[in-house]
């Protein structure tokens, strides 16, 4: 049984990118329902398909009367970085997430983002090579690993220092700064969470890290050798794609 959330005000949106996800997309809603449910919360869920050839939307479909906010967005296939940005878009929530189609890290994460988020932080994202101070559990593959920490160094020098894990799937932002950042997004592909934390870095607003559990499943869409150069690349572009003159929206006026 649910609650009936459609006149409230949503307090949070969730969005989730897919792409050929059947197999799992599922098990993934029915656990944000039990986890939504418990905590009583008015919620939006977003799936966002990237252009799926197999059963996922019409699985997604099947929880309509489940979820009284869901939005199924049906999208050409075009990226992980562009399903997200429909998604952010379309979201109406004061709170506004996503995270991974896999489940990959546990809905109890969400809590300790939000707090941190209530506390005046406007952007909070998940880290996976943080120390969490308690046991914490990150289970990936060793080269995954390897790759992720090398990829996350490169970053670090080149265009975003500080931010020890951009490419975790679990980023919450207030509703204000979706509106600022995401129209401003060019990158389609794995690398938007760079961008979109370059941007915010670049209008002044403040990112905390948020140290999680993770646990790596199989069937992940990265294709950790060569998307990684398609990434490396991405960032090389994207202080170019940004700088006022390829800027189609206009400069930056935000601070905070």
């Amino acid at each position: 049984m649910h609650h009936n959330f459609l006149n409230q005000k949503i307090q949070l949106s969730i969005v989730i990118p897919c792409y050929n996800e059947d197999h799992r997309i599922g098990r993934t809603i029915e656990t944000v329902i039990d986890w939504a449910q418990v905590r009583n919360l008015c919620y939006e869920l977003i799936i966002a398909d990237d252009g799926s050839t197999d059963k996922t939307l019409a699985k997604t479909k099947t929880y309509k009367n489940l979820i009284p906010n869901l939005q199924i967005l049906a999208l050409p296939h075009q990226g992980k970085g562009a399903a997200v940005q429909s998604g952010m878009l379309s979201a109406q929530g004061e709170e506004v997430m996503f995270m991974d189609a896999d489940g990959s890290s546990p809905l109890k994460e969400i809590d300790r983002l939000r707090i941190a988020l209530k506390e005046g932080c406007p952007i909070v994202i998940g880290s996976r090579f943080i120390p969490k101070g308690s046991p914490q559990v990150v289970q990936t593959h060793l080269h995954r690993k390897w790759i992720g920490r090398c990829f996350a160094f490169l970053v670090n020098r080149m265009i975003l220092n500080g931010i020890k894990d951009t490419q975790c799937g679990l980023k919450l932002f207030k509703h204000q700064v979706v509106s600022d950042l995401f129209p401003r997004q060019r990158l389609d592909g794995f690398a938007f969470d760079v961008e979109i934390l370059y941007l915010a870095r670049k209008m002044g607003y403040s990112i905390k890290e948020i140290p999680i559990d993770w646990v790596n499943h199989e069937g992940s869409k990265v294709n950790v050798f060569k998307d990684s150069w398609k990434m490396l690349w991405d960032i090389v572009r994207i202080p170019f794609l940004h700088c006022k003159k390829n800027s189609s929206i206009g400069p930056f006026n935000h601070s905070s």
